[in-house]
């Protein structure tokens, strides 16, 4: 890391100094001046400078460049910064990948990092030339609603009230370009194009969209479709991708879904896993006692407002899957699976409850793995409590 200093000398009017000879950038695109601060990222780890002094940035994540960026396609690395949030996205390849794969965020005012799959080489921005009022947003100009008007401009963090706001964008491999930093209910919405059924011991749907980042494993959501109904609000992993960012195919149950679809209705999305991991651990090791699980206590709020059945208006049921591992190394662990029903009347909304989970197992330590990737579920887990006691020798 060397800086460009003024000398005030006509003959030799600059000098480089060196700040640090152990830190420096291998990516040029990835540096980038922000809040009076310049980082760049370098095969050792995040950098950043203030002019004075050169410092890691990435100390909560110390060993994110060696182990998730492909070094041999370091230079692709790209950094922007995204003022409106006070964040830098720094776009980088995977392990094996030849192009930008992910983007990894940097909240500057939280000091805290993400991992966002969006397969980005490029960033800008973009100044609006227009600006919309609400004479504009009638049914007659083809906005018969607030669904109509989303589809077009977004979510009202996104909506531009005025000539010259800045929109950031992002471009891809492939020529799409994105709209960054919309709010968005689950991950990469898109526009449904063609949907077809082969019926069979398991019925195989093959749905094909506009450009999407899916991938074999997703959980996808599906609603807005007209002519299949049965496919609404219903959720199925991609089983296999038949043309990639285009075509993929979903299993059901036979005879779950029929009918003849209707051309570009319906909407697909990824639906965004929640995934909680407890540490191993064991109250009772220093008396050198293994544990006895006998039941979970969750202390939870939910919201059904988002899980409505469109067609009689009642609750969908809501869940989260709970993982309890009790063993002493993840080889030879035991994960007991367990479903815990969330659900609440319609005018329980946000009441808090607790929700008890039978066990009733014996290991060396406890570890719960929770998870939860039903669309549009509101589940807030405020406490845990679980019911221990002492049994046997650990040894």
């Amino acid at each position: 890391m060397w800086a460009l200093k003024y000398t005030n000398n006509d003959v030799v009017p600059f000098v480089l100094e060196k700040k640090d000879g152990s830190k420096g950038s291998r990516a040029p695109f990835s540096v980038r001046t922000y809040l009076n601060r310049t980082m760049g990222a370098g095969k050792q780890g995040l950098i950043i400078s203030d002019g004075y002094q050169v410092q890691r940035m990435d100390k909560k994540i110390p060993d994110f460049v060696l182990d998730e960026v492909n070094n041999d396609k370091f230079g692709l690395c790209f950094c922007h910064e995204v003022d409106r949030d006070n964040d830098m996205y720094m776009l980088y390849p995977e392990p094996a990948a030849t192009q930008n794969t992910r983007i990894l965020y940097m909240s500057f005012d939280e000091d805290n990092f993400s991992i966002f799959r969006l397969p980005l080489s490029c960033m800008g921005e973009f100044l609006t030339q227009f600006a919309i009022t609400w004479d504009d947003l009638t049914a007659a100009n083809g906005f018969p609603n607030w669904d109509a008007m989303a589809a077009v401009y977004g979510d009202w963090l996104g909506f531009s009230w005025g000539p010259n706001t800045i929109i950031p964008l992002g471009g891809g491999e492939h020529g799409e370009l994105w709209r960054l930093t919309v709010a968005n209910e689950e991950d990469n919405p898109q526009r449904i194009r063609g949907v077809t059924i082969a019926t069979g011991v398991v019925d195989t749907i093959t749905v094909t969209t506009d450009f999407n980042t899916y991938v074999v494993g997703d959980m996808i959501n599906i609603e807005g479709v007209e002519g299949i109904t049965g496919l609404n609000n219903t959720q199925s992993r991609i089983v296999t991708v038949t043309l990639a960012n285009y075509t993929f195919t979903l299993e059901y149950e036979a005879g779950q879904v029929a009918g003849s679809y209707t051309e570009n209705t319906g909407v697909s999305k990824r639906v965004i896993p929640f995934e909680l991991k407890s540490k191993q651990f064991n109250p009772f090791v220093k008396d050198d006692k293994k544990l006895q699980m006998g039941y979970a206590y969750f202390y939870v709020t939910t919201d059904v407002s988002n899980l409505e059945d469109p067609t009689t208006g009642d609750p969908i049921r809501t869940f989260f899957d709970a993982n309890v591992v009790l063993n002493d190394n993840v080889a030879n662990s035991r994960p007991l699976r367990y479903q815990v029903n969330c659900t609440n009347l319609p005018e329980e909304t946000q009441v808090r409850r607790w929700y008890k989970m039978w066990v009733n197992n014996t290991g060396k330590f406890v570890q719960l793995h929770i998870k939860n990737e039903q669309s549009g579920s509101v589940i807030n887990i405020h406490a845990i409590m679980l019911g221990l006691k002492p049994v046997g020798r650990v040894i």
